[in-house]
């Protein structure tokens, strides 16, 4: 139970860690917008569960911000992989097996960004490993 509060405690504070140097460590974006009207509030930032999702989702991770950032995303199955989000994407997770996400957040590692001839940039298929 101890090492919950932990876990939880270690969570939020990489999460406010992440919204408040995403912007110095993350390139500008050129194009994409934060969503407006009733989709602006719809859903929380981070990493959040979908219980009963119509889409069958069993979790999602919401990026809140202008920027491109990295993040780490741990499965039942005791595995873990990073990735890189996008400005103002929402990030599906679905159950794989038996095994779901139970866990997502921000990590301080700049993605690999391409920027296309049009100037409009998008995560690169590959990332660095640490």
């Amino acid at each position: 139970m101890h090492t919950n509060r932990i876990r939880h405690a270690l969570t939020a504070t990489a999460t406010a860690a992440g919204i408040l140097l995403a912007p110095l460590i993350s390139a500008p974006v050129t194009a994409g917008a934060p969503p407006q009207g009733e989709q602006a509030g719809a859903l929380p930032c981070g990493w959040f569960r979908t219980n009963h999702d119509p889409a069958g989702t069993t979790s999602r991770y919401r990026h809140c911000a202008n920027s491109f950032i990295m993040i780490r995303i741990h499965w039942s199955n005791g595995a873990s992989h990073r990735l890189c989000v996008e400005p103002w994407e929402n990030i599906p997770f679905w159950r794989d097996g038996k095994h779901i996400v139970t866990n997502a957040y921000y990590i301080p590692d700049r993605p690999r960004v391409i920027i296309r001839p049009d100037g409009s940039r998008y995560c690169g298929a590959s990332q660095p490993t640490i």
